[in-house]
């Protein structure tokens, strides 16, 4: 067990050496010694406080510490133990010694397959670990290695949905470096690999929902096959959907108090971030998941001062294409958001209905809404001669 107490006295005495490491260790040999042998403990809890705290050696002693780490991730079995390294010491010291952590995640990834093997959840917690140390080093390491992982992980979304959601989601705030008024050209090439491994995770994702898709609907399907087709669609567009709320809550589009974080906050921003991610944002609209269309809806409405009649036109060949086919028009949060974006389009933006091309597509999506029986859609579109003029 993971847990413990008071009265569990040699887990508080692994954190007493914990603690006692950073000033003493480096006169003290009987420290390390110690630390080596609580990290082999029979008690899973006491073999934790070393695990998560190793890099209190990386001065004092940074070959042992090493050494140690080899040593620890081939004989250990827990993997919520495994997790913690690679979170805590390792996440740490990746900056500061990259071809050695390579080395230790190396050796985890190849013990995948036996640790936890019966405990999904425990697994799933490691692969959230790998997946945010191999983001590190591969988005702001730009490490080879981690690229290769990564891509390896890209093969098979089903068996690795856990380590690439935790890969999307730690780069959410660097897929917008390259926005910030003061970006270094680290900046811009941080985002330049974040922006190429989510394109690719979207292009993966939307390859396997199509064909599992096909494969749930082909004639003689079995049930077993059937019910693999579903994992494999329900892995497909989680990936896609988380992709979309990298997007959604990063660039400022919703924000909340526990994370004020706003990417976009100019309109040249906004404009450069149209330019750079349109063929993101293009895959995101052939998601099959109308939760997916709402919130690049809401993007799409956040990003209005970027490039108004390049966003709408976006707006309009979703909501006519891959939005309408799915049924988006049915669903209430759609019609609120759609009405929300055409009312403030006829307020701030009417000049781009002088093009009667654009005037027509306006009328198609209030068309659309109104045909299922959404009476504000109805009303715009009747009052539409008056509020053009």
């Amino acid at each position: 067990m993971l847990s413990w107490g008071s009265n569990d006295v040699r887990v508080h005495a692994a954190m007493a050496f914990v603690s006692l490491s950073p000033r003493f260790a480096a006169e003290n040999d009987h420290i390390v010694d110690q630390l080596d042998a609580l990290l082999s403990d029979p008690v899973p809890a006491v073999r934790l406080q070393v695990a998560r705290n190793l890099q209190v050696l990386c001065i004092a002693a940074p070959d042992r510490m090493w050494t140690m780490a080899r040593r620890f991730i081939i004989a250990e079995m827990e993997p919520e133990i495994l997790a913690s390294f690679l979170a805590h010491p390792l996440h740490v010291l990746s900056t500061k010694n990259p071809e050695a952590c390579e080395e230790i995640v190396e050796g985890v990834i190849a013990r995948m397959p036996v640790v936890g093997a019966s405990d999904r959840g425990s697994r799933d917690t490691l692969q959230e670990a790998l997946g945010n140390i191999v983001a590190r080093l591969r988005i702001v390491g730009g490490r080879a290695t981690a690229e290769r992982w990564f891509a390896s992980w890209t093969e098979d979304l089903v068996r690795y949905g856990s380590a690439l959601k935790r890969y999307l989601s730690w780069s959410k705030r660097l897929l917008f470096a390259r926005y910030k008024a003061d970006a270094t050209d680290e900046d811009r090439a941080v985002s330049t690999r974040a922006q190429a491994d989510l394109q690719q995770v979207v292009e993966k994702a939307l390859t396997l929902a199509s064909a599992s898709l096909e494969a749930f609907s082909a004639e003689g399907i079995t049930d077993e096959a059937k019910e693999a087709a579903v994992k494999s669609y329900r892995a497909a567009e989680e990936l896609i959907i988380l992709a979309m709320n990298q997007f959604y809550f990063g660039s400022g589009a919703h924000t909340n108090a526990s994370e004020p974080f706003i990417g976009l906050s100019t309109a040249d921003a906004m404009r450069s971030f149209l330019d750079d991610y349109a063929a993101t944002l293009d895959a995101l609209a052939r998601s099959n998941e109308p939760r997916t269309h709402y919130h690049l809806v809401e993007l799409y409405e956040y990003l209005m001062p970027g490039d108004p009649a390049r966003v709408f036109d976006a707006i309009h060949a979703l909501l006519l294409g891959q939005a309408k086919r799915e049924g988006f028009q049915f669903e209430t949060l759609g019609q609120g958001a759609v009405i929300r974006v055409v009312q403030r389009y006829l307020a701030d933006h009417r000049a781009i209905f002088e093009d009667e091309g654009r005037r027509e597509k306006l009328v198609e999506i209030l068309q659309l809404f109104a045909d299922v029986g959404w009476p504000q859609a109805l009303k715009l579109l009747y009052d539409l001669p008056d509020l053009l003029r």
